[in-house]
């Protein structure tokens, strides 16, 4: 049997938990607390797994201030609201835009989804340089594509950048053909 199914990226990260941690004092991913306040399991090599979606409620008869100590949480569970991450992982998507969890899984690969329908829908630059001519229609594209690529690296939001990410591949779409088109024909055979 072939498990064929999309693999969730392998960055580590931990649900930020706000009575033991403020998202303003750089919290740190591998704190010594964690097996207090997230629920987990201990591996055979004696690290503790923690789950990365749900973290044990606050005990509300505890103050502030108390030390993050397991007396300070219930056994029960709720779900992350914010993250840390491991600052040993490049910066990516997933942690720019709290790309977490299971029901999230579908939201990484849908980039490149977006991205190469893109390229098919920018497939239409072709037609257009047949008609107004393949320099202008390149230049266009390049503008186009240059605009939209500084729009998907200044994206605040996943809905952005993926928006941005399908518009890109539109411009892109354009510049490439239209170059070796052009490029053929100033060459020859």
């Amino acid at each position: 049997h072939v498990d064929n199914s999309i693999k969730f990226p392998t960055i580590k990260t931990s649900c930020l938990v706000p009575e033991c941690e403020s998202p303003s004092d750089a919290p740190l991913y591998n704190s010594e607390w964690l097996e207090h306040a997230i629920p987990g399991e201990v591996q055979l090599d004696g690290t503790y797994k923690i789950d990365h979606c749900f973290r044990y409620k606050a005990n509300p008869n505890m103050t502030h201030d108390e030390v993050c100590s397991p007396h300070k949480f219930l056994n029960e569970t709720i779900k992350c609201e914010q993250w840390v991450f491991d600052r040993s992982n490049p910066y990516t998507i997933v942690e720019q835009f709290q790309v977490t969890c299971a029901e999230n899984e579908w939201k990484l690969p849908f980039v490149g989804t977006a991205h190469f329908a893109g390229i098919i829908f920018g497939s239409l630059w072709t037609v257009f340089g047949d008609i107004y001519g393949r320099k202008s229609i390149m230049l266009i594209a390049t503008f186009f594509m240059s605009l939209t690529g500084i729009g998907q690296a200044l994206s605040t939001s996943y809905e952005m950048f993926v928006v941005f990410a399908f518009l890109n591949a539109v411009g892109t779409s354009g510049v490439y053909p239209l170059a070796f088109v052009l490029g053929l024909e100033m060459v020859g055979k």
